[in-house]
C-alpha cells in the first residue's frame, strides 16, 4: 500500500503541484523505488535517482561491526579492542561528521597523530590476524559504495514519523508502543480483562462512571447472565459432574486434533501426486520453451502500445537514424568512462540507467535470437525495460568483496585492472555490453 501511495503521487505531482520529484530518500531494500523505476512517471530521459538513508546504512554497518566482535574465530584481544568504549560507533560518527565538511573545509583532520590514539592496522595487517582486517574492511567498502548518498547526510525520519502516526489509527503494519506507558497499559488491560470473568466493560465503565448506570436493559442482562454463569458453575462444582465434562471436552479435543492430523495427510499426499504427474506431463510436453509462446496480460498497461501502424514505423526510424548519428568514437568513449561505476554515481548512474533502458543489453541476445517469427516479443521487451535483478548470495557476496579480490588478483599476477563502463557497439548502436555481461 505505501508504494501505491507513494507511486501515485509522484504520477500527480505535475498535475497538482507542476513539480518532479528527482530523488526518492528511501531504504536499500525499499519496495517504493523499484516501484517507479517500472512506472517511471517523469519519462526514461528523467528516471528518479534514490538517496540511501543514513539511519538504515548505518544500522546495517553498526549491526555488521557487532557481530564481528562475536565470532570466536577471531583474535580475541582485538575483537575486545573494536568493543571497548564502543568504538565501532566510532567509525559510524566519523562518516556522519565527514559529511559536514564535505566543501572543502580544511579545519576537519590535519592528520596528526592523537593523544592517546593507538594505531592497530599494523597489527591487524599481520597474517595471522589478516581474516580478522578483511572482514572490517570488506564492511567498510561494502558502506562506502553508498558515499554518493551517504555525503547528503539525509533520513527519511519525517515520512516515517508520518506513517507510525497514521498506522496508530487505522491499524496498520505498525503497533504504536512509544508511547508514555503503551505497552504497561496494554498489560493493565489485559489483568482486568482476565480478572473480570466477562464483565470487562462493566468494570471498566464503574471505574471511569463510578457508580452511574450503565442503563437498565445493559444492567439487567449483565445481572442474569452473571446469575446463570453462577447457577452453571455450582451445578458442575458440587453435582459430580464437574469430572465427567471434563473427561468429554478432553477426548472431544483428542478427536478433533487426530482428525485434523488425518487431514492434512491427505493433503499432502494429494499435492505430492499432483507434482509428480505435472512433473511427468512436463517431461512428455512437445511444443513452445520458456522463450516461446505469447505473453498476453503480462500487464494491462502494455497491452496495447501508444503508437501503432506508421506511426510506430515513423518512430522507429527515427530513433535508429538519431542513434547512428550520435554514435560516434568519441560519444562512445565519453560513455564508457562516465558509466564505470555504474549506477554507483548521481549524474553517471543516471545516465547508465537511461541508455540501459534505451538499448537491447548483451545477456537478452540469446533469447531474442531463440524466437520464432510469430512469437510475441512483448515480454522480452517487458524484462530489457522495466524488470530488475535480484541479487543472489553469490552476487551480493561478489558485490562486497569485489575491492578485495581486484586487489588480491593484482598481487598475484601482477597486472594492473581498470574500471570499465557501458560499451556501445560501433555498428549497432542500440546493442550494449558492460564488463559484468
Amino acid at each position: 500500500m505505501e508504494a501505491d501511495i507513494v507511486a501515485e503521487g509522484f504520477l500527480q505531482s505535475v498535475q497538482m503541484h507542476n513539480l518532479k520529484y528527482e530523488t526518492l530518500i528511501a531504504d536499500h531494500d525499499s519496495s517504493v523505488f523499484p516501484r517507479l523505476q517500472c512506472l517511471m512517471p517523469y519519462g526514461p530521459q528523467c528516471p528518479v535517482r534514490k538517496i540511501e538513508c543514513k539511519n538504515h546504512c548505518s544500522r546495517n554497518y553498526r549491526k555488521n561491526l557487532t557481530a564481528i566482535t562475536t565470532r570466536k574465530e577471531f583474535p580475541l584481544p582485538l575483537r575486545q579492542f573494536l568493543k571497548e568504549g564502543h568504538r565501532y560507533l566510532k567509525l559510524v560518527n566519523g562518516v556522519w561528521a565527514a559529511a559536514k565538511y564535505w566543501k572543502n573545509n580544511t579545519d576537519f583532520c590535519d592528520g596528526a597523530q592523537k593523544e592517546g590514539e593507538v594505531d592497530k592496522v599494523a597489527e591487524c595487517e599481520l597474517p595471522a590476524n589478516r581474516p580478522f582486517w578483511d572482514a572490517v574492511t570488506s564492511l567498510a567498502s561494502h558502506y562506502a559504495s553508498y558515499a554518493n548518498s551517504l555525503i547528503y547526510c539525509l533520513d527519511n525520519n519525517l515520512a516515517e514519523l508520518f506513517n507510525n502516526v497514521v498506522a496508530k489509527f487505522v491499524n496498520g503494519k505498525r503497533i504504536n508502543f512509544n508511547q508514555r506507558g503503551g505497552v504497561w497499559t496494554r498489560t493493565q488491560a489485559a489483568v482486568v480483562s482476565l480478572n473480570a470473568e466477562g464483565r470487562y466493560h462493566k468494570e471498566i465503565h464503574r471505574a471511569a462512571a463510578g457508580d452511574k448506570p450503565m442503563g437498565q436493559y445493559a444492567a439487567r442482562q449483565t445481572a442474569h447472565r452473571y446469575v446463570l454463569d453462577r447457577i452453571s458453575h455450582e451445578r458442575l462444582l458440587f453435582s459430580g459432574e464437574f469430572t465427567a465434562k471434563f473427561v468429554e471436552r478432553k477426548a472431544r479435543r483428542l478427536r478433533a486434533q487426530r482428525e485434523r492430523r488425518r487431514r492434512q495427510r491427505e493433503a499432502a499426499v494429494r499435492v505430492a501426486r499432483a507434482q509428480v504427474q505435472l512433473a511427468r506431463a512436463a517431461g512428455r510436453r512437445q511444443g513452445p520453451t520458456q522463450h516461446y509462446g505469447l505473453l498476453a496480460g503480462i500487464n494491462p498497461a502494455f497491452d496495447r502500445p501508444p503508437l501503432d501502424g506508421a506511426d510506430l514505423q515513423k518512430a522507429m526510424d527515427e530513433y535508429v537514424m538519431a542513434a547512428k548519428q550520435e554514435n560516434t568514437p568519441a560519444a562512445r568513449e565519453a560513455l564508457e568512462r562516465a558509466t564505470r561505476l555504474q549506477a554507483a554515481t548521481a549524474n553517471d548512474g543516471r545516465l547508465w540507467q537511461v541508455t540501459r533502458s534505451r538499448s537491447v543489453p548483451s545477456t537478452f541476445h540469446k533469447r531474442l535470437a531463440r524466437m520464432r517469427p510469430q512469437t510475441s516479443r512483448r515480454g522480452a521487451l517487458f524484462d530489457i525495460r522495466y524488470k530488475r535483478m535480484n541479487p543472489t548470495k553469490e552476487m551480493r557476496h561478489g558485490i562486497k568483496f569485489e575491492d578485495e579480490a581486484v586487489r588480491r588478483f593484482e598481487q598475484e599476477t601482477g597486472h594492473k585492472t581498470t574500471k570499465c563502463g557501458l560499451f556501445v557497439h560501433p555498428e549497432y548502436p542500440w546493442i550494449t555490453c558492460t564488463p559484468g555481461e
